[in-house]
């Protein structure tokens, strides 16, 4: 059929309707304009929209709106072709259902994201605005592979538990190597004191913080000369205070103090000493700073090679620097500490190491005290008492300990008091007679020095040679007169220990008891004024020393006549175990007495004790179990109220599953008396107590066999006890002589 003739009929019938040539005009130009991947469909459903918008036709303010939109900025940019006509409403409405569709299905591919990770993902901008390049770069992909994503608490709290689990593991597995800094009693490494460090503004700093730091600046470019100007001028401050040694740091001054010392100006090293031993006094940051920067090596090679005040300087500052435990590594490896040791070798007359001539004492003298200085702060450590003992120190301090200087002997003694925990060196100076020496300078006047020897006295007064060696030098007598200075806390501390120490021979208690010191340590203890309390290592001394006088058959009878019972009850409140258990073993030697027995049951002692009984702690069970023996003799009350003790006499049969011999012998103490009574005897054997107590009979402790055949042998009265523990073999011999029946 010829298509010219329906072409002539369609122009035919848009002339008919000059209303809609200009929209037929546009479809067309549209559909010339029309990609070539549009569907048929696609085709015939324009078509459709566009001769339904001849047969209605659109207001023209709605038309005048549609060409403004149309011919918007963004619209021209954002289409996919640029048409310079008027768009239909039905050709710009597909365009966007077309843009709109690839954008849902991205977000229905993409796997779904929980709330924080929609929070912290980065918006990206839209893909229209994209087309414009309003964004510079598209690192979107790159941003989002940066971010990292939230894990959830399930799976974070899984993950925690597992590193936990396998540091564990480590801790359990691999053997800790033990360190000084474990067992010294000084800073930690990692420790920093700065107070003032970027926390003060730069208007609130005050004009010696400038004038500080620029001196700083004049030993960086200074001669010789100027540079001891400076040093001196550094020293008119009080370099102790944090602003000045923030104002030394904030330029890098210790830095240049170290620098100087590897100079060969001796005035340069020695006032490079002298602002350094100021500045590492107290501030553990500056050691830990100087440590760093090699400081311990070149002191160790000054104290060798020095003058005399440079070798005095060096040993000071070393004093310092041995506080920390990597200080104190550091000059053991490089071989400090002998040469410590080196310059305490000094009489009077003669000089010191290789600068030897007489008639100056005055600088030797300064040298041996800073050198014993150094090695007191060595000496906190076991492997550096080690290093000091091997070094041949003891000869050496035996000598310095009798010369006649107070402020010289501080040092002396107050080493030997360190190293005096070792048996090695308590051994020593009893062979060097520095017991007798330590005992003449009890009666200075100087109560530093006084302190450190009571404390030497208090640690060596373990061995019974040193407590003879007190004895017949008389210095129980002026331990007692030192009680007296109440108000020196540390000095009364010492004294304490060592009149405790001492007691423990009876020639010394014999002698304390003429002097009365049992009634001057309970009015200490008893604390008549209550705004000046004693501490708690005192109290601990003070109970330790009635303890051991009590043993004495007239000590008890004193306790009495002070008042001294309720004091020792009330203390066995004291939540330090320690105190308690020193105070539960004062208490079992004052109940060797009937009359004292009686008060402290009056006062429920007992039940306190007990209670003390159920303590991890070995030393506090066996002193309360002490007790509780002793106050049970011959005192049927007593085991009476034992078996009201919920628990207790279960908790006493426990005890003999202890591997502590001391608890060993005081449980069967307890039961040996526990089993007196016939009731209570029924209630142990239910616990099996015979099983527990011929578990017993292979130990060979004397003390303790004792009391384990009082126990079987009470316990044997009661039903088929006796044949249950004959038939497990517990009737042996001991010494010929069978011990259980």
């Amino acid at each position: 059929m010829d298509t010219r003739f329906e072409e002539l009929a369609e122009i035919v019938k848009n002339e008919s309707k000059p209303g809609t040539q200009e929209n037929t005009e546009s479809q067309e130009n549209n559909e010339s304009h029309a990609p070539k991947e549009s569907t048929n469909d696609a085709d015939l459903e324009s078509q459709a929209l566009a001769d339904s918008s001849i047969e209605e036709p659109r207001a023209p303010s709605q038309q005048n709106d549609k060409v403004e939109e149309t011919n918007s900025f963004l619209d021209k940019y954002l289409s996919d072709s640029e048409p310079e006509g008027e768009k239909p409403e039905s050709q710009v409405e597909q365009e966007k259902q077309v843009e709109r569709k690839p954008v849902k299905k991205k977000v229905q591919k993409k796997t779904s994201k929980t709330k924080n990770e929609k929070q912290l993902a980065p918006r990206k901008p839209s893909m229209r605005w994209k087309n414009l390049r309003l964004v510079v770069g598209d690192d979107s992909e790159e941003d989002e592979k940066e971010v990292i994503k939230p894990q959830p608490k399930v799976k974070q709290n899984r993950k925690e538990s597992r590193n936990n689990r396998q540091n564990l593991h480590r801790r359990s597995t691999v053997p800790r190597i033990p360190t000084e800094q474990a067992e010294s009693s000084t800073e930690s490494e990692e420790e920093d004191d700065r107070v003032l460090d970027g926390k003060v503004s730069v208007a609130d700093l005050p004009s010696e913080y400038w004038q500080i730091q620029r001196l700083v600046k004049f030993l960086k470019i200074g001669n010789q000369v100027a540079t001891v100007i400076t040093l001196c001028g550094l020293m008119d401050f009080n370099l102790t205070q944090e602003m000045t040694q923030m104002a030394i740091r904030d330029v890098e001054g210790l830095t240049v103090l170290v620098n100087i010392l590897r100079t060969d100006h001796v005035n340069c090293q020695i006032g490079a000493l002298k602002v350094l031993q100021q500045l590492t006094l107290n501030s553990k940051y500056n050691r830990r700073a100087v440590i760093k920067m090699g400081g311990v090596q070149i002191l160790v090679d000054l104290i060798t090679d020095g003058q005399k005040e440079v070798q005095s300087l060096a040993a000071a500052n070393l004093a310092n620097m041995a506080k920390s435990s990597l200080g104190r590594n550091i000059l053991k490896r490089h071989g400090g500490i002998q040469k410590l040791v080196g310059l305490l070798d000094y009489e009077e007359g003669r000089g010191t190491g290789k600068n030897r001539f007489p008639g100056h004492d005055g600088p030797d003298v300064e040298v041996a005290r800073n050198a014993a200085l150094a090695l007191w702060s060595c000496s906190k450590s076991t492997r550096s008492r080690s290093a000091i003992f091997n070094a041949g120190s003891v000869p050496l301090l035996a000598k310095l300990i009798g010369l006649d200087k107070e402020e010289f002997l501080i040092p002396i003694v107050g080493l030997a008091q360190e190293c005096a925990v070792e048996t090695r060196f308590r051994q020593a100076f009893y062979k060097e007679n520095m017991i007798t020496a330590i005992v003449r300078r009890l009666q200075t006047d100087n109560e530093e020095l006084q302190g450190y020897c009571a404390n030497a006295i208090f640690k060596c007064a373990v061995d019974e040679q040193t407590r003879k060696a007190v004895y017949d030098c008389g210095g129980l007598d002026t331990l007692v007169s030192l009680l007296s200075r109440q108000d020196n806390k540390k000095l009364l501390a010492a004294v304490t220990g060592a009149i405790w120490k001492c007691a423990i021979s009876e020639y010394n208690v014999r002698r304390l008891m003429e002097v009365q010191v049992l009634e001057t340590l309970v009015k200490l203890l008893q604390g008549e004024d209550e705004e000046d309390e004693l501490p708690e290592q005192v109290q601990i001394h003070i109970v330790g020393a009635i303890g051991e006088i009590c043993k004495d058959p007239k000590g008890p009878i004193e306790m009495l006549r002070c008042k001294g019972c309720k004091t020792l009850v009330d203390i066995l409140n004291i939540p330090n175990e320690e105190l308690t258990g020193t105070a539960a073993r004062a208490i079992a030697a004052c109940s060797v007495n009937s009359a004292c027995r009686a008060v402290f049951n009056r006062l429920e002692g007992l039940r306190l004790l007990w209670s003390l009984m159920k303590s991890r702690n070995n030393k506090v069970v066996s002193g309360a179990a002490w007790a509780v023996y002793r106050l049970m003799i011959d005192t049927p009350e007593a085991w009476e109220t034992a078996r009201s003790f919920v628990g207790g006499l279960d908790l006493t049969v426990r005890l003999l599953k202890s591997d502590d011999l001391e608890v060993l012998t005081s449980a069967c103490a307890v039961i040996s008396i526990v089993a007196c009574d016939s009731e209570n005897l029924g209630v142990i054997t239910d616990y099996d107590v015979v099983h527990h107590l011929a578990h017993l009979t292979h130990k060979t402790d004397i003390l303790l066999r004792r009391h384990l055949a009082e126990a079987i042998a009470n316990c044997s009265k009661w039903g088929n006890n006796a044949k249950t523990i004959l038939s497990r073999r517990c009737c042996e011999t001991y010494g010929g002589v069978p011990w259980v029946t």
